[in-house]
């Protein structure tokens, strides 16, 4: 039964999909390590399983990572995201592509908060650390509460602090 739906099975037909995933990372170890291991927990998923699969779950998967490498996981996972979204968008499932809310929290700046979430994966633990890597807060400073909110936020939601 080449070229069936069916799979070769009797009975009832049904479609049936393989999706590959091929990586090339360059980089740090924990960033090779980070986009294997997401590469071996997508296989046997769907689509929509394997988009919503976490970093924080790719990291356990690997027994865990430095703090100062919980950014390597964010890397794959945002990449295979925008992969499944664009094959949905390639192929008339437009419908299926999920958009991140992305909400501006520093107007002068132009700083996001997930600008501000990167900046916490790849170290910002204060304030200052915050500016320094985002440059908010630098011109009116009245996005600071709302930024030190989301610097706390962050911190607990990927380190437990």
């Amino acid at each position: 039964m080449r070229g069936s739906d069916d799979g070769g099975h009797k009975g009832r037909p049904r479609k049936r999909c393989d999706h590959r995933l091929s990586v090339e990372t360059y980089g740090c170890a924990s960033a090779i390590a980070s986009t294997s291991v997401l590469s071996e927990m997508v296989k046997g998923r769907t689509l929509d399983q394997a988009f919503n699969i976490s970093p924080k779950e790719v990291a356990l998967e690997l027994g865990g990572l430095p703090d100062n490498k919980i950014h390597c996981s964010v890397l794959g996972d945002k990449a295979l995201r925008a992969a499944i979204n664009d094959y949905y968008t390639r192929n008339g499932m437009t419908d299926k592509v999920k958009k991140a809310d992305v909400k501006v929290i520093c107007q002068c700046m132009n700083v996001t908060d997930h600008d501000i979430e990167d900046a916490v994966l790849e170290g910002a633990r204060t304030y200052l650390e915050l500016q320094e890597h985002t440059k908010l807060g630098t011109v009116c400073g009245q996005c600071k509460d709302e930024a030190e909110v989301l610097l706390e936020k962050f911190k607990h939601i990927h380190f437990g602090v």
